[in-house]
């Protein structure tokens, strides 16, 4: 509304002068102008709904020009702007679903890609979407979760490039621990905000398999949404990394491990532009499974509110008492600050680890400033036991960790335990801990 008001503003004429060229009234409704009169002209945009009919019957019939996939039996063309439904579908098996979607087209403007997924009684579900082929330009992505009580969420998976044609809004629905994945999202010159509203069956995963540079990037959860928060997971290893624009999560949360298998070293980082967290929850690292740790590198300044939390998941020493970033253990970087603001600190290891083993955790260019909550310099937190086997053993001890504060890093090194009492402290749950399966998916543990 704001740039209508600003347009009206600057069309408006001084007393005595007319800005509008003279133009017949034919002449103009012929062009679709519209100048507030009754009955003046409008551009519609023509909606496509997937009903995958030809796919359903054969695999090699998935594309989008195949009019058989389309309700009323007529396809879209390649250079056209349109909008594209892509309903619940009711089927009983993989091979009669039509699921399957291959974009065959070129030059599409898709002014409004809306997808209704709902969950079942397994996942992976037959009736989850799996769109791939040629990319397209965007306005506008809306998700709605059909996911009841007592069913899993669905997995589906949009891989095509997608390109911002203005700036927008997106809104996008998980329910109870869904995964859904997009591929490449561009468009540097445009600012994108994604909507991730909560049914009330709990939030789910958003993942970016490829990386995502557009202008500034916000994650927000709307006001009234109740339950957990869905999540977002950069497999890509990029949220704005090369755009540079600001990356803002407001009441949701980002679980970083980089790319999933990206080495056999398991080391993967994430490049971020600048970060801010507000009321988020963010977790690095994947200490459920064997890594990836990640490194999560933020080109300019981070920072996090009081309402917001920091995860380390987990702490492993590696070989020897020296760890490696991003091998061994996650690791959060700037190339600018770092505000800790009094976040809560959740933190997990390895257990029965060697005294005098540091890790450090955060490193700012620009320097660090104010602690986790509760946590003064030199603070002594015991944390949580990770899942790893130095965890399953008789008589294993999650290690005690004093942390310490320095100009430009935080660190935390392995002690002697110590009775609980002032200056010790045990990690508190944040929700619970994300955990990736060996199939992609993530789950919530905890």
């Amino acid at each position: 509304m704001a740039s209508i008001v600003a347009n009206r503003t600057a069309g408006r004429a001084k007393p005595g002068v007319s800005r509008w060229r003279p133009v017949a009234l034919g002449t103009a409704l012929a062009a679709g102008w519209v100048l507030g009169l009754p009955g003046a002209a409008s551009a519609t945009v023509p909606t496509f709904t997937w009903s995958g009919t030809a796919s359903a019957a054969s695999p090699a019939n998935d594309g989008w020009s195949v009019a058989g996939n389309w309700t009323g039996g007529t396809a879209p063309t390649s250079s056209s702007k349109v909008g594209l439904d892509f309903p619940v579908l009711t089927c009983s098996s993989s091979t009669s679903c039509g699921s399957t979607s291959s974009n065959d087209l070129t030059g599409l403007i898709v002014a409004n890609l809306r997808m209704a997924l709902k969950g079942g009684a397994q996942a992976p579900l037959p009736n989850d979407y799996d769109i791939t082929g040629n990319g397209v330009k965007i306005d506008r992505l809306t998700v709605t979760s059909k996911v009841t009580s007592g069913q899993v969420g669905q997995y589906a998976t949009v891989a095509i490039p997608l390109t911002l044609g203005k700036d927008q809004t997106w809104s996008v629905e998980l329910g109870n621990g869904s995964n859904y994945d997009l591929g490449a999202v561009k468009g540097s010159g445009h600012t994108l905000t994604v909507d991730l509203p909560v049914p009330s069956t709990g939030g789910g995963f958003l993942q970016f398999e490829d990386p995502v540079n557009t202008g500034p990037l916000t994650f927000a959860t709307p006001s009234g949404s109740s339950g957990s928060p869905s999540i977002v997971v950069p497999f890509g290893a990029s949220l704005n990394g090369t755009s540079g624009a600001p990356v803002t999560f407001t009441g949701t949360g980002l679980f970083n491990l980089g790319r999933f298998n990206a080495t056999t070293t398991k080391e993967a980082t994430t490049h971020f532009g600048p970060l801010t967290f507000t009321g988020s929850r963010v977790q690095l690292g994947d200490g459920g499974g064997n890594g990836p740790y990640g490194v999560a590198a933020a080109e300019g300044n981070v920072s996090f509110d009081s309402a917001s939390s920091l995860s380390f998941d987990s702490l492993e020493p590696g070989s020897d008492t020296t760890p490696l970033a991003g091998v061994d253990y996650p690791k959060l970087t700037a190339t600018g600050s770092v505000s800790l603001g009094s976040a809560t600190l959740v933190v997990s290891a390895g257990c029965n680890q060697a005294l005098g083993t540091v890790y450090t955790v955060v490193a700012a260019g620009g320097g660090v400033s104010g602690t986790f909550a509760g946590v003064a310099n030199g603070a002594v937190v015991q944390a949580s036991p990770d899942q790893q086997a130095s965890c399953t053993a008789s008589g294993a001890t999650a290690p005690f960790l004093k942390f310490e504060y320095h100009a430009d890093t935080v660190t935390a090194t392995v002690v002697a335990g110590l009775a609980a009492g002032p200056g010790v402290s045990v990690p508190t749950s944040a929700g619970g801990v994300a955990v990736m399966s060996p199939n992609g998916t993530v789950r919530l543990a905890g």
